[in-house]
């Protein structure tokens, strides 16, 4: 086997915070800011509810292939809350929702694992990320929290017009960073995107499991599994990965 050369990460709920109580707090803010006449949960639950068919319609898992025409998060999160100030009759503002809530996705925390490990690396792999957002977006978090510097390679969905896992944007990262699928390790907290998205395209891969959850029956299994960050340096010594 050859040895890892680059290590790639997902990036929300992995190297940033991305926790539901976040998505509910912008919801709180959507709500104040508009006025509206709902409870944020329940605007929450009702928009949430469609985002989950936009994310079971944009991949089609049994070929692993782009549903088109792809579109952005923007773009699906405002038809998102079209429908639902539709469904209720709320006078809501569907575009300024949607600022808001990217505006969210922008300002996410680095989880206290995340630097250490980064420094750790940076020099001796080349670093890089994919992530499910739009680039905008991306960028400014990677900016905001200070590690944009610190990858080689960095590709939104976005960009790559495709959503893990889908195996495009796994195949361009690894063209950026200048290096064989075999020579890199994927790390991410999402069995499906980040375990058989990056395996499919022969690139090793590590669940990080950062809430001790079982891992569902019938899914990809992993190469390794991980609780922390701070675990990654023990799997790239000769002989922890397969």
């Amino acid at each position: 086997m050859s040895p890892i050369r680059a290590v790639v990460f997902d990036v929300y709920a992995t190297l940033f915070h991305n926790e539901q109580t976040l998505w509910q707090q912008t919801f709180v803010q959507i709500v104040r800011e508009q006025q509206l006449p709902i409870e944020p949960i329940d605007l929450y639950t009702k928009w949430r509810a469609h985002e989950r068919g936009f994310r079971r319609r944009r991949v089609n898992l049994q070929t692993l292939q782009q549903v088109q025409p792809f579109e952005t998060y923007e773009q699906a999160w405002r038809e998102c809350f079209v429908k639902v100030f539709a469904e209720t009759g709320l006078p809501g503002d569907a575009q300024r929702a949607v600022a808001r809530c990217l505006d969210g996705q922008a300002t996410r925390e680095l989880f206290p694992d995340t630097l250490p490990l980064l420094n750790a690396l940076q020099g001796r792999y080349k670093l890089g990320a994919v992530s499910n957002a739009d680039a905008g977006c991306l960028e400014t978090l990677l900016k905001r929290g200070g590690i944009r510097g610190r990858l080689d390679a960095v590709l939104s969905s976005e960009e790559a017009r495709e959503y893990k896992p889908c195996p495009g944007p796994f195949r361009e990262a690894l063209r950026r960073l200048g290096v064989s699928a075999h020579e890199a390790l994927y790390i991410g907290d999402t069995p499906l995107d980040d375990v058989l998205g990056p395996k499919n395209v022969g690139m090793l891969a590590a669940w990080l499991d950062r809430d001790g959850a079982a891992l569902e029956p019938g899914l990809l299994k992993p190469d390794a599994v991980i609780t922390s960050l701070a675990q990654v340096p023990l799997l790239l010594k000769d002989g922890a990965l397969p």
